[in-house]
């Protein structure tokens, strides 16, 4: 059986191409609701389950941060994804560090 991880994961993903082939309009909307509210769920499972007052936890966010940053920077056009991609490996070394902290992975 699948976990819960991988099947959210997957449904994320899932959305987000469904997303990007669905034109503007109602099913869109219905579909970026729907997709705002799992995202929303992700972020309420993650943030009660994992202690947040811990080194790793704070180095995670501040590697996710910076990622997020230098993403939307490469979105817009400013920087170039392959100039980014080093950012992006930090966000998912300091994640993974989280998660072997706790016994996750």
């Amino acid at each position: 059986m699948a976990q819960l991880g991988d099947n959210y994961s997957q449904a994320l993903d899932n959305l987000q191409a469904l997303l990007d082939k669905t034109p503007a309009g109602s099913d869109y909307d219905d579909l970026k609701a729907q997709f705002d509210k799992l995202w929303t769920q992700n972020q309420h499972l993650i943030d009660s389950n994992v202690q947040s007052a811990t080194q790793e936890y704070n180095a995670a966010v501040r590697a996710l941060s910076d990622a997020n940053r230098e993403m939307q920077a490469a979105i817009a056009g400013l920087k170039r994804a392959a100039d980014i991609i080093h950012t992006i490996a930090a966000a998912v070394d300091a994640v993974a560090k989280l998660l072997a902290k706790f016994g996750i992975i």
